[in-house]
Protein backbone atom coordinates (compact mmCIF):
# COMPACT_ATOMS: atom_id res chain seq x y z
CA UNK A 1 0.00 0.00 0.00
CA UNK A 2 1.35 3.38 -0.74
CA UNK A 3 1.10 6.41 1.21
CA UNK A 4 -1.42 8.25 -1.27
CA UNK A 5 -3.32 5.45 -0.82
CA UNK A 6 -3.75 6.59 2.50
CA UNK A 7 -4.75 10.07 1.88
CA UNK A 8 -1.45 10.87 2.31
CA UNK A 9 0.14 13.32 -0.16
CA UNK A 10 3.33 14.43 1.31
CA UNK A 11 5.87 13.90 4.38
CA UNK A 12 7.10 17.39 5.15
CA UNK A 13 8.94 18.88 8.38
CA UNK A 14 7.52 22.39 10.23
CA UNK A 15 9.16 24.57 11.93
CA UNK A 16 8.61 26.29 15.02
CA UNK A 17 8.55 30.38 15.85
CA UNK A 18 12.23 29.25 16.83
CA UNK A 19 12.91 27.49 13.62
CA UNK A 20 13.52 24.20 15.25
CA UNK A 21 12.27 21.45 12.71
CA UNK A 22 10.00 18.99 14.03
CA UNK A 23 10.66 15.26 13.17
CA UNK A 24 8.73 14.29 9.68
CA UNK A 25 5.29 14.36 9.85
CA UNK A 26 2.33 12.77 6.75
CA UNK A 27 0.09 15.78 5.69
CA UNK A 28 -3.13 14.46 4.52
CA UNK A 29 -4.90 16.52 1.16
CA UNK A 30 -7.46 17.18 3.67
CA UNK A 31 -5.29 18.91 5.70
CA UNK A 32 -3.22 20.34 3.18
CA UNK A 33 -6.78 22.29 1.91
CA UNK A 34 -6.91 23.77 5.61
CA UNK A 35 -4.52 25.00 6.52
CA UNK A 36 -4.36 26.58 2.64
CA UNK A 37 -7.97 27.99 3.51
CA UNK A 38 -6.42 29.18 6.98
CA UNK A 39 -3.45 31.37 5.35
CA UNK A 40 -6.07 32.51 2.51
CA UNK A 41 -8.12 34.11 5.01
CA UNK A 42 -5.36 35.15 7.26
CA UNK A 43 -4.50 37.07 3.91
CA UNK A 44 -7.43 38.45 2.77
CA UNK A 45 -8.01 39.59 7.06
CA UNK A 46 -4.64 41.10 6.76
CA UNK A 47 -4.85 42.97 3.77
CA UNK A 48 -8.47 44.56 4.39
CA UNK A 49 -6.53 46.11 7.32
CA UNK A 50 -4.40 48.05 5.43
CA UNK A 51 -6.56 48.46 2.72
CA UNK A 52 -7.83 52.22 2.30
CA UNK A 53 -11.00 53.20 2.11
CA UNK A 54 -11.76 55.95 -0.77
CA UNK A 55 -13.75 58.85 0.95
CA UNK A 56 -14.48 61.76 -1.61
CA UNK A 57 -17.47 64.76 -1.94
CA UNK A 58 -19.20 64.32 -5.22
CA UNK A 59 -21.65 67.19 -6.28
CA UNK A 60 -24.60 66.35 -8.49
CA UNK A 61 -27.53 69.08 -9.32
CA UNK A 62 -25.81 71.20 -6.61
CA UNK A 63 -26.42 68.99 -3.95
CA UNK A 64 -23.06 68.04 -2.05
CA UNK A 65 -22.87 63.82 -1.33
CA UNK A 66 -20.35 61.75 -0.04
CA UNK A 67 -19.45 58.55 -1.48
CA UNK A 68 -16.84 55.39 0.16
CA UNK A 69 -15.33 53.76 -2.27
CA UNK A 70 -17.87 54.83 -5.07
CA UNK A 71 -20.96 53.80 -2.81
CA UNK A 72 -22.73 56.91 -2.70
CA UNK A 73 -24.08 57.19 1.13
CA UNK A 74 -27.55 58.65 2.19
CA UNK A 75 -26.91 62.11 3.57
CA UNK A 76 -29.36 60.77 6.58
CA UNK A 77 -27.11 59.17 8.31
CA UNK A 78 -24.79 62.74 9.10
CA UNK A 79 -28.09 64.41 9.14
CA UNK A 80 -29.65 62.84 11.91
CA UNK A 81 -26.29 61.63 12.90
CA UNK A 82 -27.06 58.25 13.26
CA UNK A 83 -22.91 57.79 13.47
CA UNK A 84 -20.90 59.62 16.07
CA UNK A 85 -18.56 60.84 13.05
CA UNK A 86 -19.33 62.19 9.23
CA UNK A 87 -16.83 63.38 6.60
CA UNK A 88 -15.80 67.27 6.19
CA UNK A 89 -12.61 68.30 4.09
CA UNK A 90 -9.77 69.31 5.88
CA UNK A 91 -9.53 72.55 4.56
CA UNK A 92 -12.81 73.96 5.97
CA UNK A 93 -12.56 71.87 9.04
CA UNK A 94 -9.43 74.07 10.04
CA UNK A 95 -11.44 77.50 8.56
CA UNK A 96 -14.29 76.68 10.85
CA UNK A 97 -11.82 76.31 13.81
CA UNK A 98 -10.12 79.83 13.01
CA UNK A 99 -13.24 81.64 12.83
CA UNK A 100 -14.96 79.81 16.27
CA UNK A 101 -11.42 80.64 18.00
CA UNK A 102 -12.13 83.89 17.96
CA UNK A 103 -15.02 84.00 19.68
CA UNK A 104 -14.46 81.41 22.56
CA UNK A 105 -13.04 82.00 25.77
CA UNK A 106 -9.43 82.00 26.39
CA UNK A 107 -9.32 78.30 28.17
CA UNK A 108 -10.59 76.79 24.96
CA UNK A 109 -8.17 78.46 22.58
CA UNK A 110 -5.86 76.16 23.73
CA UNK A 111 -7.35 73.14 22.77
CA UNK A 112 -8.24 74.41 19.44
CA UNK A 113 -5.16 75.80 18.76
CA UNK A 114 -4.22 71.89 19.05
CA UNK A 115 -6.86 70.87 16.93
CA UNK A 116 -5.56 73.21 13.89
CA UNK A 117 -2.15 72.57 15.00
CA UNK A 118 -3.11 68.37 14.39
CA UNK A 119 -4.85 69.39 11.15
CA UNK A 120 -2.36 70.96 9.90
CA UNK A 121 0.45 68.20 10.30
CA UNK A 122 -1.73 65.79 8.62
CA UNK A 123 -0.44 64.62 4.82
CA UNK A 124 -1.80 66.49 1.82
CA UNK A 125 -3.88 62.90 0.98
CA UNK A 126 -6.29 63.59 4.54
CA UNK A 127 -8.34 66.09 2.01
CA UNK A 128 -11.35 64.59 3.60
CA UNK A 129 -10.99 63.47 7.41
CA UNK A 130 -13.32 62.42 9.58
CA UNK A 131 -14.88 64.09 12.31
CA UNK A 132 -16.84 63.17 15.47
CA UNK A 133 -20.17 64.83 15.51
CA UNK A 134 -20.13 66.24 19.48
CA UNK A 135 -16.37 66.40 20.39
CA UNK A 136 -13.23 67.69 19.18
CA UNK A 137 -11.94 64.06 17.64
CA UNK A 138 -10.23 63.86 13.93
CA UNK A 139 -9.69 60.58 12.23
CA UNK A 140 -7.32 60.66 9.31
CA UNK A 141 -6.19 57.91 6.92
CA UNK A 142 -2.48 58.97 6.93
CA UNK A 143 -2.69 59.09 10.89
CA UNK A 144 -4.66 55.95 11.73
CA UNK A 145 -5.90 54.20 8.87
CA UNK A 146 -7.34 51.28 10.68
CA UNK A 147 -9.37 53.57 12.80
CA UNK A 148 -10.12 55.07 9.00
CA UNK A 149 -10.79 52.51 7.85
CA UNK A 150 -13.27 50.87 10.76
CA UNK A 151 -15.49 54.13 10.70
CA UNK A 152 -15.93 53.69 7.08
CA UNK A 153 -16.81 50.52 7.03
CA UNK A 154 -19.09 50.97 10.19
CA UNK A 155 -20.91 53.88 7.47
CA UNK A 156 -20.94 51.49 4.54
CA UNK A 157 -23.12 49.06 6.88
CA UNK A 158 -25.27 51.97 8.21
CA UNK A 159 -26.43 53.23 4.84
CA UNK A 160 -26.65 49.53 3.13
CA UNK A 161 -29.49 49.35 6.23
CA UNK A 162 -31.05 52.26 4.71
CA UNK A 163 -31.29 51.20 1.11
CA UNK A 164 -32.30 47.87 2.05
CA UNK A 165 -35.39 49.64 4.26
Amino acid sequence: MKLEDLGIIKKIRLKDVNDKESDWVNITLESLEEIQKGLNEARRDILMSYERCIACEKKMDNVRYWEINGISIDETIFREEKHQYRFNRRVEVIANIEELIKEVEEAEKEAMIKDIDYLNSLKLEDEYILSHVSINDYVAFSDNHEKFNKICKEILKLNKGLIQD
